[in-house]
C-alpha cells in the first residue's frame, strides 16, 4: 500500500517540476526586454536543460522498476519451485 503512495509522490513531484519549468519559462519569455535570436537561444538552452533532466529522472524511474521487476520475478519464481 506504502509503495504504491510513494510512487504517486513522484509522479506529483515529477510533474510539478515539469509544470514550474514551464511557468517560469513563459514568464521570462513575456518580461525580458531581449532580441528574437537571444531570446530563442536562451529558450533553447533552457529546453535543452529540462530536456535532460527530465530524461535524467525518467531514467532513474526506469532503473528502480527494473529492480523491483526482478525482485519480483525472483520472488514468483521461489514460489513456483515450492508448488513443484
Amino acid at each position: 500500500m506504502f509503495k504504491r503512495e510513494k510512487e504517486t509522490e513522484v509522479g506529483v513531484i515529477i510533474a510539478s517540476f515539469v509544470m514550474g519549468a514551464l511557468v517560469g519559462a513563459a514568464v521570462a519569455l513575456l518580461t525580458t526586454p531581449k532580441s528574437g535570436r537571444q531570446t530563442r537561444r536562451d529558450l533553447q538552452r533552457g529546453l535543452d536543460d529540462l530536456s535532460e533532466k527530465v530524461s535524467d529522472s525518467v531514467g532513474d524511474q526506469v532503473d528502480e522498476l527494473a529492480g523491483q521487476f526482478k525482485k519480483v520475478r525472483k520472488n514468483v519464481r521461489a514460489r513456483a519451485r515450492k508448488l513443484w
